[in-house]
């Protein structure tokens, strides 16, 4: 028998879906929640994004290539959320609290990304610039 893959998404989304039909929350509370989360992660994305151009300010070739990127990042993000959400694609009521998720997914991947030219791992041979 094959067993489906879910990914961390897919499963914070069924969490949700599943704790709020068991504790009965609306839908306006589950997408408030979500989308609240969703910001939070963006603000220390922010954060983060700051801090690895200062902890490599000395490297102005290194800054510049970071802020490429994250004007990459930033495109990739929105085309994926065009892929998955199109432009006159409505699929309920639980649209809004799913794209916060996906949101969510994505900058949660970004702040792992950026958090290596900033927490550094000495010895690690193939870390390139982020080993400086």
């Amino acid at each position: 028998m094959g067993f489906m893959k879910l990914s961390i998404r897919d499963l914070w989304i069924v969490l949700i879906l599943f704790s709020a039909t068991a504790a009965g929350q609306p839908q306006a509370d589950l997408t408030a929640s979500s989308c609240n989360e969703y910001r939070q992660a963006e603000s220390r994305l922010a954060e983060l994004y700051a801090k690895a151009l200062k902890f490599n300010e000395g490297d102005q070739k290194l800054v510049a290539a970071i802020k490429r990127s994250q004007a990459a990042w930033l495109s990739y993000v929105q085309a994926e959320l065009g892929a998955i959400y199109p432009e006159d694609y409505q699929r309920g009521s639980a649209e809004p609290m799913c794209r916060c998720g996906e949101q969510l997914a994505l900058v949660n991947a970004r702040i792992e990304q950026l958090a290596r030219w900033v927490y550094v791992q000495q010895g690690d041979v193939c870390a390139g610039s982020r080993s400086s």
